[in-house]
């Protein structure tokens, strides 16, 4: 039987494309580590576009991380669901002994890493899975946001 939130994990896969007040939106499943981006497209005429992402007011899950010009014409402004307390689950099972090799430094700064995370409560260091409603609640918002600008 599948759980909740083991369900949450395989909500998506690969690219969601849809629109949203005339913007055009996109989630995307990171391969391999599991965690979801969230991605709204600027048209030529809007403010932000063309705009370095540390120059783009908009609020947002961990803030804008992505933005980029793409082959379709529009810029793309994004965010990602991998900070500090987003359970990413390609890195649930992940094990700092993995990243060990014959480096005295290395392994010296692994073991500091490996027994200060022993120190911690596992849920803290999960963190909790942004799914997929989450990641299009967040989009909504930067839209709105959006909009707002053109407003001004």
């Amino acid at each position: 039987m599948t759980t909740k939130k083991e369900h949450d994990f395989h909500a998506i896969t690969g690219l969601l494309e849809y629109e949203d007040r005339g913007f055009k939106c996109r989630v995307v499943k990171i391969p391999h580590l599991g965690h979801l981006c969230g991605y709204v497209g600027l048209p030529e005429s809007h403010k932000y576009f063309n705009k370095d992402m540390d120059a783009i007011d908009i609020y947002c899950h961990g803030g804008i991380t992505y933005s980029e010009k793409e082959k379709d014409g529009l810029y793309w402004i994004g965010f990602d669901c991998a900070h500090a307390g987003d359970l990413v689950p390609g890195l649930v099972d992940f094990k700092i002994s993995d990243l060990k090799n014959d480096s005295p430094e290395m392994m010296k700064a692994l073991d500091l890493i490996e027994d200060t995370m022993g120190k911690l409560k596992f849920p803290e260091i999960i963190g909790t899975y942004k799914n997929l409603d989450y990641v299009k609640r967040e989009l909504k918002e930067i839209v709105n946001q959006l909009v707002e600008e053109e407003l001004d």
